[in-house]
């Protein structure tokens, strides 16, 4: 299905492109793909992984629900004005499309991390929706960050925390709900796989981290006695 939409997109685009009187000429370039994007396709093609297909780019709440399912979008435009007229960071509508690929692969490429970052996704998901993250998001240092960690930031489970917790730093915030990480995560996820995540941030995480002015993952609370 998406090689017969992709098709359909570069025709229109070309023929968009062949009769735009800004662009006289045009050339389609096909090249190699990167081999994580190449895997995720021909996952997404046997059924293993499940990826949903747009026709338009979705904003980040959207995203950061849609991980919370445990799934990714892939944008593929197929209006020719649309593709004439994207950009995004200085990608194209194909390179932008690339890069929905290479998030999924990021997201699912190992059944562990994809299961944290879909916990972390359901925790963040859980904390915008009563506003805890406003503080962030309203404060210009921090708000381009926080909808990267919230949309794109596919990685290590412990990444995406000292990310959250830089953000509370630089923003000079003091995020409460942090502080219950514990409850929160039992509530949005089975007690087996809350106990696997746990234990593994603990041995992570020294005590200087713990007990850094202004961390706000009281990791230690967890320690069984």
């Amino acid at each position: 299905m998406i090689c017969r939409c992709w098709q359909d997109a570069v025709v229109n685009w070309s023929n968009g492109r062949r009769h735009d009187s800004r662009l006289p000429g045009w050339s389609l370039r096909l090249r190699g793909l990167p081999g994580p994007v190449t895997q995720i396709l021909w996952r997404w093609h046997q059924g293993e992984v499940h990826l949903e297909l747009l026709d338009y780019v979705p904003d980040f709440t959207r995203l950061l629900r849609m991980q919370a399912q445990g799934t990714r979008p892939v944008s593929l435009l197929i209006s020719a004005s649309e593709i004439l007229s994207f950009e995004d960071m200085g990608r194209d509508f194909l390179s932008f499309l690339i890069h929905d690929l290479l998030h999924a692969s990021h997201l699912m490429a190992k059944p562990e991390d994809f299961s944290r970052q879909v916990k972390f996704a359901r925790w963040m998901e859980s904390a915008w929706a009563r506003g805890e993250l406003n503080v962030l998001f309203d404060h210009p240092a921090t708000r381009g960050e926080l909808i990267y960690l919230l949309s794109d930031m596919n990685s290590h489970l412990m990444h995406l925390f000292k990310t959250l917790r830089w953000m509370e730093n630089r923003a000079s915030a003091r995020l409460r709900f942090v502080e219950v990480l514990q409850p929160e995560w039992s509530v949005l996820n089975s007690p087996l796989e809350d106990d696997q995540v746990r234990w593994r941030l603990l041995r992570r995480w020294d005590s200087a981290h713990v007990n850094d002015s202004g961390t706000c993952l009281k990791l230690r609370q967890w320690r069984r006695t």
